[in-house]
């Protein structure tokens, strides 16, 4: 068995202190144990740089520190390096054993510790699925084969890419438990996470024409409208829409939910008529008035979305003429949701030869080389473009049913 002191300077603290690790290295592997004291120079050997403040007391905590753990390691040389680590930590450095705590339970710590409502809530599922699964997985017993038979798992009521999401929660736990020093497994080296392309769901301009012109009831009128102020709006999330307060100056401006980005969107004419139609007391639009969570109205929303197009009467059980049968615009087979006014407005900007920087603009997208002061500085490029998809969609008349 061997020794060693390690002073990891990948993992700075934010006073720019080193982390002082130990590397125990033995016949079964290796692995880390952080010491909890910090330096501000890198050293080797077993005592600190005579520049660093409280030397003295630091170089013999630190001899302390590897009597103990060699005693340790050699009285229990019968243990596996994962107890082992755990022991020392226990008894050395006074950590609290990890023991008994899954994989779902970590991960569900991970969500729980997220800003975002949205992400949080997407690893809350990974955590139920990872249950559903393996109720007793942990980073221990993951391997690949654990990752390959929960892929072969959930192929049958999963999508691809919903298996993805998942495993890709779960090599970013393992990651963050690496960090943690809570493991030193990681079972993605050689693992491959599939995923498919994801269908774009977009209508071209005379489809969007012939949804904003479409004949409904009138209670169906409010999701066929705010549909188009969505796609006015360069098809902002619903989040970002629904939770909007008020405009700036005129202009919609605020921070995406999902990315942080910055929008600064030009409200034209048309978008404008819809906001004062819908015009809310607390919020932009009125549907969240009386609404804490804008989820409750998004579902709502996309539900009858996909009733927007002919309505037929039939027969009920009865015998009444009082039943409405929904024909679909576009067909029972497509998707209609409030992400299609974001993907329509993209296709149609380009198929009329806006550049794809100010289409990235417009969606709030970062761009490699479109720099912050680009974006801050030439929203003209923005108003241009949002103008010229509404006045091309404008054009095509009487395409409604």
């Amino acid at each position: 068995m061997k020794l060693y002191v390690y002073c990891d300077s990948t993992k700075t603290n934010k006073d720019g202190c080193i982390p002082v690790m130990l590397i125990v290295k033995n016949n079964k592997g290796r692995f880390l144990i952080n010491t909890g004291l910090t330096t501000k120079e890198k050293f080797t050997g077993r005592e600190f740089p005579k520049s660093e403040k409280n030397r003295t007391a630091k170089t013999s905590a630190l001899g302390r520190y590897l009597l103990k753990v060699e005693e340790i390691c050699l009285l229990n040389s019968e243990l596996d390096n994962n107890k082992l680590k755990e022991k020392i930590n226990s008894e050395v450095f006074s950590k609290g054993s990890v023991k008994g705590k899954t994989l779902a339970h970590y991960i569900r710590q991970y969500a729980n510790s997220m800003i975002n409502r949205g992400t949080s809530e997407v690893y809350l599922r990974t955590a139920h699925r990872v249950m559903s699964f393996d109720d007793s997985a942990t980073f221990e017993s993951v391997d690949r084969n654990w990752l390959e038979n929960y892929k072969s798992h959930y192929n049958k009521t999963l999508k691809t890419n919903t298996i993805s999401i998942d495993l890709r929660n779960i090599r970013t736990v393992f990651n963050r438990a690496i960090d943690d020093e809570i493991t030193i497994k990681y079972p993605f080296r050689k693992f491959k996470i599939a995923s498919e392309r994801v269908i774009i769901r977009n209508l071209d301009a005379k489809q969007i024409a012939q949804f904003r012109d479409c004949k409904v009831s009138s209670w169906l009128e409010i999701y066929r409208d705010l549909f188009m102020l969505d796609f006015y709006l360069c098809g902002v999330n619903a989040v970002d829409l629904l939770m909007c307060k008020g405009l700036t100056n005129g202009r919609f401006v605020g921070k995406r939910a999902k990315t942080g980005a910055t929008m600064d969107l030009p409200v034209e004419k048309e978008a404008m008529d819809i906001i004062n139609k819908y015009k809310g007391e607390s919020y932009l639009l009125s549907p969240m008035d009386n609404r804490s969570d804008y989820r409750s109205f998004e579902r709502i929303w996309n539900d009858n979305l996909k009733k927007i197009g002919k309505e037929e009467k039939v027969k009920d059980k009865v015998g009444k003429l009082r039943k409405i049968i929904y024909h679909p615009l576009f067909g029972k087979d497509f998707q209609m949701t409030t992400y299609v006014a974001r993907y329509s407005f993209a296709s149609i900007a380009a198929s009329i030869g806006i550049d794809r920087e100010t289409i990235a603009l417009c969606l709030s997208h970062s761009w490699a080389d479109v720099t912050d002061h680009y974006i801050n500085y030439d929203r003209s490029r923005v108003d241009k473009a949002v103008r010229a998809v509404i006045d091309h969609v404008g054009s095509l008349k009487n395409e409604g049913q």
